[in-house]
């Protein structure tokens, strides 16, 4: 059965990149993170890679040609690179390390796992549907102006789009495994204020790129959840 997983593994890479979803670099890195969340996680590492990539997919090709005449630069660069897709999947990753090194807590580094995918999940939800849903725009950790699609800007409809979207990943984590709803929401939304203050005050200065902030932003998620799962 293994077998004709990985095989899935391999056609969703080609199609991802065959419909400019992905570059070929970032499919071929896609296929290596998505082999390493199966063989180390099963179903549960996979689905929750699934349920980000082809939901984070949909919401950012949603009304994509209002978001090209309003000049947001993530509908112009649909295909996703490998530093993206890393930038999303690195604490996943770092979760499925420490389930090698460590298989006797895999219910600890399950749950790391939904929670870096429900806090890049967040992001996606709330940045892309933000822009075209978001009435009034505001940035909640500073008093300078604010623009639909600028770094450090939020909405209501956006931030609740991410909370929608932590929590279908929270639901499939549940069917999956066990029910985490309070934490892997609460886990996003972190994230996703994590990733709003550092393109505030690191990515508008120029010290960050939006990959880390990505990044850093899903590791922080990831370490609230185990850290309050072990307490």
């Amino acid at each position: 059965m293994h077998w004709f997983i990985y095989a899935v593994i391999i056609a969703t890479a080609w199609l991802a990149w065959s419909l400019r979803a992905v570059t070929l670099a970032g499919a071929l890195t896609g296929m290596l993170v998505a082999a390493s969340l199966f063989y180390s996680a099963g179903n549960t590492g996979l689905l929750l890679l699934a349920t980000f990539f082809i939901t984070g997919t949909l919401v950012t090709r949603y009304r994509g040609d209002e978001k090209r005449r309003k000049g947001f630069a993530d509908a112009d660069k649909p295909a996703r690179k490998t530093t993206q897709v890393l930038a999303n999947s690195g604490a996943a990753l770092l979760c499925v390390i420490a389930l090698l090194l460590f298989p006797q807590q895999q219910d600890l580094w399950l749950l790391g796992i939904a929670a870096a995918f429900s806090s890049a999940t967040a992001d996606t939800w709330s940045s892309e549907l933000g822009v075209v849903w978001g009435k009034t725009v505001f940035r909640p950790f500073s008093k300078s102006p604010a623009h639909t699609g600028d770094n450090g800007v939020v909405s209501l409809e956006g931030t609740l789009a991410g909370l929608a979207g932590s929590l279908l990943i929270a639901l499939v984590f549940h069917l999956l495994h066990f029910p985490a709803y309070g934490l892997l929401i609460a886990a996003g939304l972190l994230g996703n204020l994590t990733d709003t203050w550092l393109g505030e005050y690191a990515e508008n200065k120029g010290w960050l790129g939006n990959d880390a902030v990505n990044f850093l932003s899903t590791l922080m998620a990831t370490a609230f959840a185990l850290t309050i799962s072990m307490i």
